[in-house]
């Protein structure tokens, strides 16, 4: 799923309910006020937000990716592929140096 997709399937999923909510707020519906309900929500979808905001900042600022272990490896494998392309190493070289990256993981 891209990230637009995951955007606005979050907005319809989660944003519009939690804002329909708020505006029955002085609606009660089998002796539940709906308006409480809608608050209570509200901030555990914030504190979701904010809990799962910095699980991702700490993955994207530690360049840890799932399935690749660190996500600098794929940076040094493209950096020695630009290095053996402008010939500034030879090609025994590149495989062993491809060869030590690869077996780091």
């Amino acid at each position: 799923m891209t990230r637009t997709a995951r955007t606005w399937t979050f907005i319809a999923a989660v944003l519009i309910p939690a804002v329909l909510l708020m505006f029955t707020s002085h609606q009660v519906a089998f002796g539940i006020n709906l308006g409480a309900l809608a608050g209570f929500l509200f901030q555990a979808l914030m504190w979701a937000a904010i809990v799962g905001g910095g699980i991702w900042l700490a993955v994207r600022v530690t360049g840890m990716h799932a399935g690749t272990g660190f996500g600098n490896r794929d940076t040094a494998i493209s950096t020695l592929r630009q290095r053996y392309a402008q010939g500034e190493i030879n090609r025994a070289e590149y495989f062993q140096m491809k060869q030590d990256l690869e077996s780091d993981s």
